[in-house]
């Protein structure tokens, strides 16, 4: 698999593992960042937290790597620029629901 990219695509399923447990979840959103030559995978295991929004989690993918394996995100310029990422995912579904 020498040069192919592992492609994670949205509406696809993945596994993972939550409290001990394999968890299968929905891939919600991917997104590639040249900055950090890494993928970004949204994903939600269609769980609630207490404020009624749904659990959304982001893990770091390897595109290189012969094989997926979510990564946290660790790195603070990391964390602030998946943030900024999900605040504008939600900026533009909230424009498109008001349309």
């Amino acid at each position: 698999m020498e040069n192919e990219k592992v492609q994670v695509s949205p509406d696809e399923k993945i596994q993972v593992e939550k409290d001990g447990k394999i968890v299968e979840c929905d891939v919600l959103f991917t997104f590639d960042c040249d900055e950090t030559l890494r993928t970004y995978v949204g994903y939600t295991d269609n769980t609630y937290s207490e404020d009624g929004r749904k659990n959304i989690y982001v893990s770091s993918v390897d595109p290189f790597s012969s094989e997926l394996k979510l990564e946290d995100i660790t790195d603070p310029r990391e964390v602030r620029m998946v943030s900024d990422v999900l605040e504008q995912i939600d900026r533009e579904a909230n424009s498109q629901e008001v349309a």
